[in-house]
C-alpha cells in the first residue's frame, strides 16, 4: 500500500513539474513576444482570416492600444491598404500549402501618422490545436528607408532630367588606385567598358583632354588626388560618343 501511494505521489509531482515546465516556457515565450522588435501576430485561416493575438510590439506599430483592436478580429479591420489587402489574403491562403513562407512590402495605416510602410512576412504553425490553419506573422515597419528610396528615385530622376538637357559628364575617381569611371544616367550605372587607370596620364594618353588643354587639367587632376574637396577649370574634351 506505501509503494502505491509512493508511486501516485511520484506521478503527481511528475505532472507538477511537466505542468511548471510549460509554465515557464509559455511565460518565457510570452515576454519574448513582449519585447521583440517589430509586430508579431497570429492569422486563423478559415473561411475567413482572423487576427487571434497581436503582440504589444504590433499595436506600437499601428499606434493602437489593445482596446482599440480587441481581439479576434477580422484581417480587414487590422488596417492594410486597399491595394495590398485582397493580394495578402490571396498570399496567407497560398502560403498554407507551401514551406517557405510569404514576403510583401505593404501599407498599412497608423493612428496618429496615416499610412506608413511596413514588410510583413508569414509562414504556417505546423503544429496547433486550432482546426483551421494557423499563420505566424512577423512584420517592421520600413517607413524611413522607403522615404529615403523614393528620396532617392526622385534625386536620380531630377539628375538625369538635368543631364538629358544640357551637354554634361558625370565621372568620379577612385583617389587610392586612381580609376577613372564616367557615370552613365540613364542607366544610373558605371560604364565598365569606359572605365581607365592611371587618372590623369591616361585621359592625357588616349587623347580625351586636348593637348592644349593638358598642362592645365594635369594641374587640376593633381590638386583633387592630393586632397582638395573641389575644384574646376576650362578644358577641351574630346566627345567619345561622337569623336569629336
Amino acid at each position: 500500500m506505501k509503494q502505491k501511494d509512493v508511486r501516485e505521489k511520484s506521478d503527481n509531482a511528475a505532472v507538477h513539474a511537466a505542468d511548471g515546465e510549460e509554465l515557464s516556457g509559455t511565460v518565457q515565450l510570452q515576454t519574448l513576444l513582449q519585447h521583440i522588435d517589430g509586430g508579431v501576430c497570429i492569422f486563423e485561416v478559415g473561411r475567413e482570416i482572423r487576427l487571434v493575438y497581436a503582440s504589444a510590439g504590433l499595436y506600437q506599430m499601428l499606434g493602437l492600444k489593445p482596446e482599440d483592436l480587441p481581439l479576434p478580429c477580422l484581417i480587414k479591420e487590422l488596417g492594410i491598404h486597399p491595394d495590398y489587402e485582397v493580394s495578402y489574403e490571396q498570399m496567407l491562403r497560398k502560403a498554407v500549402q507551401q514551406p517557405e513562407g510569404i514576403r510583401q512590402v505593404q501599407r498599412i495605416l497608423h493612428r496618429l501618422r496615416g499610412w506608413i510602410w511596413r514588410q510583413a512576412r508569414a509562414e504556417r504553425l505546423l503544429s496547433s490545436d486550432s482546426e483551421s490553419p494557423l499563420m505566424l506573422e512577423l512584420s517592421t515597419d520600413v517607413s524611413e528607408f522607403m522615404e529615403m528610396e523614393r528620396e532617392l528615385r526622385e534625386s536620380n530622376e531630377r539628375l538625369r532630367a538635368a543631364f538629358g538637357q544640357t551637354p554634361h559628364i558625370l565621372w568620379e575617381v577612385d583617389l587610392e588606385s586612381r580609376t577613372f569611371d564616367i557615370y552613365n544616367v540613364n542607366k544610373m550605372a558605371y560604364d565598365a567598358e569606359k572605365r581607365m587607370e592611371n587618372y590623369p596620364e591616361a585621359l592625357l594618353e588616349n587623347g580625351i583632354v586636348h593637348p592644349d588643354s593638358a598642362e592645365d587639367f594635369r594641374r587640376f587632376a593633381m590638386e583633387i588626388l592630393n586632397g582638395n574637396s573641389a575644384g574646376s577649370g576650362n578644358f577641351i574634351i574630346r566627345d567619345t560618343e561622337n569623336g569629336c
